[in-house]
């Protein structure tokens, strides 16, 4: 009985020990849970079945305005819901005590300050074993949202009712899907009927005019790549086929990595804005032009009467000089002065037809004689070299002419000249002489032209009375100056000739009988020993008579180069046109068969013709060819190339190859006589062929020269006159 007892007593005290254990886990469970409540940034509330409030968290407090200590216990009715919105919250509730899952609700509540708030709630009902048995709400704030949505609403009304009334059409194009939305206006602004319109952006694209389409794409394209603001005016193409104006602006939005993936805007119809403006635009240029009408009119009348105030001043000054001048000089001079200043004109020339009709230029502005850099500069222009420049042809017309643009026929080292009137001077119709002025702050105008001609008509008979006396003196002086120089030069050219010949025939005879003779014996001797005596001599002796022999036949090349290069020394240059491509080629051809058995190219372009002596050029043709050959031989893929192009005042020619090239460190050695860069067991040759090429250009007045690289190739440049003389001499140019 005693142990029954005891057991009965240890049963009853275990069950109290786990009882006891197990209301201290829910009383932490409890704790950890209120702290959790206490916490949370959103309202948090526990209503009891009744709906009375047992849990008001501190968000709750900061919403409503109410402590917790003031809620605990309350109904909501009392306090915070207003009674418009109570029959709403009663059927929340009884749906929440029927076990319905969480229900959510927005409605109006009030706050402790009397202020009505819009609160968004989350309502789930508490269940002990089936039994609801309290409600948690989940509350917050939304009010700043809500008026915020209801701005917005308001605000897109007032867009869409806008637009209708200005004509406005709203777009948002989706880039990712390609769809383009418009709002309805767009249909009757272009002329469709509603919804006819395709909503596409192709479709949109094709109502732009094709003047604009390329400029409207650039901006659109530019603000999807690089965000530049996307604002423009076009042209759109109606459904009758007319054209109306619109405003289009837009703007994109985009991704985190700044892709743009949608674009909205507004096209605006500024049709009526456009017309006006056009309108106006041609008023205002109506009036301007009408103002600029008036103004022109008094200008001209004030400015005719300065200019003959002017005139009389001129001519009275010019008629001063030619009475009280003693020189020549000194008339040119001052009249070129007085004529410059009258014109405004910075540079000029005033000169004369002498009796061969050669144009005399005795004076040049000041200016023009300080900074011409001419070499050899020439005041005498003979006829036949005049060419066609503007102070020739004024010459031949008997007419001036005159022009604003920059001269391009002036040579190297002449000043610039901008613009310039060519003007004859004439009398008796017949010209005596010519101005040319040149270089005016602003462009010269066909009233320049009368100006200068009315001096032209003062200046006339007084120089053809000057030229006339001047004539008997100058033609004797210049009888007997021309024989001096006929008697001169003869006795030179005649001395010069002599001992030219006297050199030539020494060198012929040294080479004819002092080097060849010799020559031939030793090769003839050690032919014989080669064929008489082969039996009795070994392979060394065999092989030195030939180094023999192909020493011999050296020196007569070496020879030969020499009485070449002499002979193109003494040889006069008859100059007549050369078809350079077809020379180049004919030489080539000749060359042909020297080629060694290997993949070679030849590429000749075409070349200019040139001036010249075409057996010489055709000498350096064969010389320069000859060598790409010989150096291209090693190439198992042989180039050689021929071109030429003009230039100036010349033509430039190459020969380029492929082959062993040079340092070019060495460059200065190539044209010298003798002087080789490659030794002869690696290429045979003389020395020459390259001194012969360079006294040939040199002769025809051409320069020559070679750019090479070693194992890369090399190019020889050589160049030769487009003109038979000199621009300035020619008369090809202005002469200031």
């Amino acid at each position: 009985m005693a142990m029954v007892w005891f057991g009965v007593s240890m049963f009853l005290k275990q069950e109290i020990t786990e009882r006891k254990l197990a209301e201290e886990a829910a009383q932490k469970s409890e704790a950890r849970l209120k702290l959790q409540i206490e916490r949370m940034p959103i309202g948090c509330i526990i209503w009891s079945p009744d709906f009375r409030v047992m849990t008001w968290n501190p968000a709750a407090e900061k919403i409503f305005g109410f402590k917790a200590e003031e809620m605990l216990g309350k109904h909501p009715y009392d306090l915070i819901v207003p009674k418009d919105a109570q029959p709403h919250v009663d059927t929340i509730w009884r749906r929440l005590l029927e076990g319905d899952t969480t229900a959510y609700s927005v409605n109006e509540n009030t706050t402790k300050d009397g202020r009505v708030i819009t609160c968004d709630w989350s309502n789930t009902p508490l269940k002990d074993d089936g039994t609801v048995i309290g409600v948690l709400s989940m509350v917050q704030d939304i009010t700043e949202r809500k008026q915020a949505e209801e701005k917005l609403a308001l605000e897109r009304n007032r867009f869409v009712t806008a637009s209708l009334a200005g004509r406005v059409a709203l777009w948002v194009w989706d880039l990712r899907s390609g769809e383009l939305e418009w709002s309805d206006i767009v249909d009757s602004m272009l002329g469709y009927e509603a919804g006819e319109f395709p909503r596409t952006i192709q479709a949109w694209e094709e109502l732009i005019h094709p003047d604009d389409r390329p400029h409207v794409m650039q901006m659109l394209e530019r603000h999807l790549e690089q965000g530049t603001p996307y604002d423009t005016e076009y042209r759109v193409r109606t459904k009758e086929g007319s054209y109306i104006w619109w405003r289009d602006t837009g703007t994109c939005q985009r991704d985190e990595h700044g892709k743009a993936y949608q674009m909205s805007g507004a096209c605006a119809d500024i049709t009526v804005r456009k017309r006006a403006e056009e309108e106006l635009k041609k008023y205002h240029e109506h009036l301007e032009e009408m103002v600029r009408e008036r103004t022109a009119d008094l200008e001209q009348a004030s400015e005719a009467l300065r200019q003959s105030e002017r005139e009389l001043s001129i001519r009275n000054r010019i008629a001063n000089i030619f009475l009280t001048a003693t020189t020549d000089e000194e008339i040119y001079n001052d009249v070129l002065n007085v004529i410059l200043e009258f014109m405004e004109s910075k540079y000029g020339v005033i000169g004369y037809i002498d009796e061969d009709g050669a144009f005399v230029v005795p004076s040049m502005s000041r200016h023009i004689w300080d900074k011409c850099q001419v070499p050899d500069k020439s005041y005498v222009f003979p006829r036949d070299k005049w060419g066609y420049s503007s102070w020739p042809r004024a010459i031949r017309e008997k007419k001036t002419n005159y022009t604003n643009k920059v001269s391009t026929l002036t040579p190297k080292g002449h000043i610039a000249v901008s613009k310039h009137i060519s003007m004859p001077i004439i009398y008796q119709g017949e010209v005596i002489g010519l101005i040319q002025i040149a270089n005016k702050e602003t462009d010269y105008t066909d009233k320049d032209v009368k100006l200068l001609e009315s001096l032209g008509s003062i200046i006339a008979p007084i120089l053809n009375a000057r030229l006339q006396r001047d004539r008997e003196e100058q033609e004797r002086k210049k009888a007997e100056k021309a024989l001096h120089v006929a008697l001169d030069n003869l006795k030179q050219r005649t001395a010069q000739l002599e001992a030219a010949n006297r050199e030539l025939e020494a060198f012929s005879y040294s080479v004819s009988h002092d080097l060849r003779a010799p020559l031939r014996a030793i090769d003839g001797f050690s032919n014989i020993l080669l064929e008489d005596y082969q039996n009795r001599l070994d392979e060394e002796g065999k092989r030195v008579l030939n180094t023999i022999r192909n020493s011999t036949k050296q020196m007569g090349q070496l020879i030969d180069d020499l009485l070449a290069f002499s002979r193109i020394s003494r040889q006069e240059v008859a100059k007549s046109e050369i078809d350079m491509t077809r020379l180049a080629k004919a030489v080539f051809e000749e060359l042909k068969p020297s080629i060694p058995e290997q993949t070679s190219q030849f590429n000749l372009k075409e070349l200019p013709p040139a001036q010249g002596d075409q057996s010489m050029i055709r000498q350096v043709f064969m010389n320069l060819l000859s060598n790409a050959i010989k150096f291209t031989g090693k190439k198992e893929s042989a180039v050689i190339e021929v071109a030429g192009w003009s230039e100036e005042n010349e033509n430039v020619y190459c020969v380029k190859d492929n082959g062993a090239g040079f340092d070019m460190q060495y460059k200065n050695k190539l044209f010298g006589i003798f002087q080789r860069l490659h030794s002869a067991q690696e290429f045979e040759g003389t020395g020459v062929g390259l001194a012969i090429v360079q006294r040939v250009i040199h002769k025809h007045g051409g320069r020559v020269w070679a750019e090479g690289k070693v194992n890369e190739g090399a190019t020889f440049y050589f160049t030769l006159p487009n003109i038979l003389t000199p621009l300035w001499q020619r008369g090809e140019g202005e002469i200031l």
